[in-house]
């Protein structure tokens, strides 16, 4: 299995990556994955022994849908004329959220995902609270609204 960097994705590849994380968490087979799916590992060592990559680099690998609401791209040195702006983290955020949102409507109602829901849910409050950046608050609407 690859353990390339997270962070060296392309947007469109992050973005489809918490979507599938997102229908893993309602759509799974056991309850086992969908837990990863939504909260990643709890456990590096667990998670780096699981993908048989213990020679490489592998904890950018397991983000759940729960961090993904959190993301921020570690910025490059600017003293070496990196970017002093991450321009892609809100946007990986934004789309994490409205898994979340997702994963709170659809599970909802199931008494055995309703788990799933209420782990959601507390993270969509308190992302809103501590959410700075004013491009992804569109995001939380139909999330309060409810």
């Amino acid at each position: 299995s690859s353990c390339e960097r997270f962070e060296e994705y392309p947007f469109e590849l992050a973005a489809s990556f918490c979507m599938n994380m997102m229908s893993v968490v309602v759509h799974g087979i056991t309850s086992c994955i969908q837990e990863q799916a939504l909260v990643g590992y709890s456990f590096i060592e667990e998670a780096v022994a699981h993908l048989d990559c213990s020679s490489r680099n592998c904890r950018d690998k397991l983000y759940g849908l729960t961090q993904l609401a959190s993301y921020i791209k570690p910025l490059p040195d600017v003293s070496n004329g990196g970017p002093a702006v991450d321009e892609e983290s809100y946007r990986i955020r934004y789309v994490a959220i409205q898994g979340l949102l997702n994963v709170t409507h659809t599970c909802k109602s199931q008494t055995v995902k309703d788990g799933f829901s209420s782990v959601a849910w507390e993270t969509l409050l308190s992302r809103h609270t501590a959410e700075k950046d004013k491009r992804v608050f569109p995001a939380f609407r139909s999330t309060l609204v409810s």
